[in-house]
């Protein structure tokens, strides 16, 4: 019995998942919402070199590096 229910709020959670992309889709809000994971993901890349940078090596070579990043 439990795993029937199991099931069952398995498919409506996925069925919500899949009816709310559609929804931002259809409403153009989903390329929006990729496009601001996409810059925070690289955002949190970048910083997380950025700071390992600051603790490991010299400022300049810090610099250096995160200019190399920008070129990119």
């Amino acid at each position: 019995m439990w795993y029937c229910h199991e099931n069952l709020l398995h498919k409506i959670v996925v069925f919500l998942f899949y009816a709310s992309i559609v929804f931002l889709y259809e409403t153009g809000l989903f390329i929006y919402f990729c496009i601001n994971f996409i810059e925070l993901y690289v955002f949190r890349v970048i910083f997380r070199q950025v700071k390992e940078l600051f603790f490991r090596t010299d400022l300049g070579q810090c610099f250096q590096i995160l200019k190399d990043y920008t070129q990119r």
